[in-house]
């Protein structure tokens, strides 16, 4: 669907004004390497390279975020990361510091599908990366009225909301504002979600016998959502 307007101007410039190319990333994920081995400083320092890939909170368990990038250094090798959508786009960039690779993706949509996601697993399969490589996942047909009667708005105890529809015949999860990802059933109450980590997804029966909650797994919690 074409945007309104085509692309927008955002008041939040810090957040939503950067408008680059895949090449341009490209070339700074190079150039944050280099500088993390200590080659290249034509950018960034290598002090503040240091600091933007080291974790700004460890104490905090599960606190993965550096200065402006997501990191990730168990199994090895450590990886940098930052992803995105504004209204009709979606990017994702990733490098690794030891062996110099990397990748980044655009589309000109912010409901791709997942395809920045399964671009990205392509790659990780080609090349070895680590916890980027696709789970193998042994799918099951399910009769679409099954599907059906999954649907439905699930409320987080933090506030979040997960939006589960069903379109011809298959099941997707979608966060509001955000795109939607496919799910794939393992079972008939159990799903993978198409994104990166591939959670999975638990659907709960009530004493009646009807769905009343989700379960989502996602990088070893648990995280419990009741059917609105």
């Amino acid at each position: 669907v074409l945007v309104k307007g085509k692309w927008h101007l955002y008041p939040e410039m810090a957040a939503a004004g950067l408008w680059s190319t895949p090449t341009d990333l490209a070339k700074l994920i190079i150039e944050i390497q280099r500088s993390a081995k200590g080659e290249s400083n034509k950018v960034i320092s290598k002090d503040m390279t240091t600091k933007m890939l080291t974790r700004q909170n460890p104490s905090f368990p599960n606190s993965d975020a550096g200065l402006g990038f997501f990191l990730k250094g168990k199994p090895q090798p450590f990886r940098f990361s930052h992803n995105g959508s504004t209204d009709g786009y979606t990017a994702v960039m990733v490098g690794f510091i030891e062996t110099g690779q990397g990748a980044v993706v655009m589309t000109n949509s912010d409901d791709d599908g997942g395809l920045t996601t399964e671009i990205l697993r392509s790659i990780a399969a080609e090349y070895g990366w680590n916890d980027m490589k696709p789970d193998e996942i042994a799918v099951v047909d399910l009769d679409a009225k099954k599907l059906v009667d999954l649907a439905g708005v699930y409320k987080f105890t933090n506030g979040n909301e997960l939006n589960i529809t069903v379109e011809n015949g298959k099941l997707y999860a979608a966060p509001p504002g955000r795109g939607r990802a496919e799910l794939l059933p393992e079972s008939e109450m159990v799903f993978r979600v198409l994104v990166p980590g591939v959670p999975r997804v638990t659907f709960v029966r009530d004493a009646k016998g009807e769905i009343a909650e989700l379960i989502l797994l996602q990088n070893g919690r648990e995280e419990k959502g009741t059917r609105n």
